[in-house]
């Protein structure tokens, strides 16, 4: 299946796909980070803080065994609504306060996964996971913004 281990395709894809993204955002200006309308209502800063919401989401599972809640309060779960929730939460906060965030988060991301041995990734759904919430998601995140900006 791979011509690599597992964890060394996980983490290939998360730093490219990573490298790809910040490469993306680094010309940007504030103003651009901060306006709406990149994803739906979303704006870079609030794709950001998505991304940063679901490593630590991964983080918790894996490493502490605890399921974060995203504000749905007994809710039945909506990843639509847990999205909206968890952005709406960090809309106050300062653009350099989330880019500090993404940053630290991407480290613990890298860390967690580092850590992890061959056999931890054996799951599938486990080795899924973790692919679709980093790598993949930059990626599709990243593909969004490229969008926006070429409009």
């Amino acid at each position: 299946m791979f011509d690599t281990t597992r964890k060394e395709y996980l983490l290939s894809l998360i730093q490219s796909e990573h490298a790809r993204l910040e490469a993306l955002l680094q010309p940007l200006s504030q103003q651009q980070m901060l306006q709406s309308g990149v994803a739906g209502s979303w704006s870079i800063k609030d794709i950001l803080a998505h991304l940063t919401w679901w490593e630590q989401a991964m983080i918790s599972e894996i490493v502490h065994g605890i399921e974060l809640d995203p504000g749905l309060q007994g809710e039945p779960w909506s990843t639509e609504r847990a999205n909206a929730l968890t952005v709406e939460a960090k809309r106050s906060t300062p653009l350099a306060a989330i880019l500090s965030e993404f940053t630290n988060s991407y480290s613990q991301i890298v860390n967690m996964l580092e850590s992890l041995e061959e056999k931890d990734l054996a799951s599938a759904e486990l080795f899924e996971h973790l692919a679709n919430n980093t790598g993949r998601h930059y990626a599709e995140h990243r593909q969004m913004i490229e969008s926006w900006l070429s409009l």
